[in-house]
């Protein structure tokens, strides 16, 4: 390790990590931090991106909604928590996350989120019925199996 990377604290040091696109080590540097310092939207911020960057999509979506907690007005949280949902398929839930965003700052990137997940949400629910007919017609079949 070089000597300036000795000299930093632990969080500098989860920065560089995170800029670095490290992000899984950027994440273990930064959860005693959250932990010791849970009402730090910073690191709560910082540690919720790593997570999301990592694809460790459940503990970043609980760090994210830690921040719009903490924080109500901080924007990226409700965007970041959206996109946290969005990639689990749970665009429904993660509609209003970009609305919100979008409300508070309406740049192009929430506001295509904003269609982008609502698009999603509506195509999901409208095959919903289709999923559900379907199931019934195979538990049909299933049972005319089993009768003969």
């Amino acid at each position: 390790m070089r000597a300036g990377m000795l000299e930093m604290t632990e969080y500098e040091r989860a920065q560089v990590y995170f800029e670095m696109n490290d992000y899984a080590q950027a994440a273990r540097l930064l959860e005693p931090f959250a932990a010791e310092q849970p009402h730090s939207v910073s690191v709560r911020l910082l540690l919720a991106r790593a997570y999301y960057h990592s694809a460790q999509l459940r503990r970043a979506e609980a760090e994210f909604r830690a921040v719009t907690e903490l924080d109500p007005v901080e924007d990226y949280a409700w965007f970041g928590l959206g996109r946290a949902l969005e990639r689990q398929s749970r665009h429904a839930e993660a509609a209003p996350c970009f609305r919100i965003a979008a409300a508070m700052r309406p740049d192009a990137e929430y506001l295509d989120a904003v269609t982008r997940a609502e698009t999603k949400a509506s195509a999901s629910a409208s095959a919903a019925p289709a999923s559900e007919a379907t199931t019934e017609i195979a538990s049909e079949a299933a049972s005319e199996v089993v009768e003969d």
